[in-house]
């Protein structure tokens, strides 16, 4: 859906990845709730990862309404540079982290 939002900006996208994360997040808060020990603490860093994430929605939704808003091609470009260094930020927060020991 970052991908969808980086080629075809609008605010549906960014409702649709704030309740897909939300959603995650909750689905991984209760898993968290239910796990012991290296799960337990696995899942609690994703859905710090997921709140990290969350908490750039807003800067998303401002970067689409730029975007949306431009009027000239010069500063549709200048907003879009800022969308994708947005998107990317979301990316990184969601990326995984190596585990140490992996199988």
């Amino acid at each position: 859906t970052l991908s969808e939002l980086e080629a075809s900006p609008s605010m549906e996208l960014v409702a649709e990845i704030e309740n897909e994360a939300l959603g995650l997040s909750e689905d991984v808060l209760e898993a968290a709730r239910k796990a012991r020990g290296t799960e337990r603490t696995l899942l609690s860093g994703i859905n710090v990862r997921v709140l990290a994430a969350l908490g750039e929605i807003p800067l998303i939704r401002n970067s689409v309404a730029r975007y949306l808003a431009s009027v000239t091609p010069t500063e549709r470009e200048r907003n879009m540079a800022a969308l994708r260094a947005a998107i990317r930020v979301i990316r990184e927060d969601l990326t995984p982290l190596p585990v140490e020991g992996g199988e």
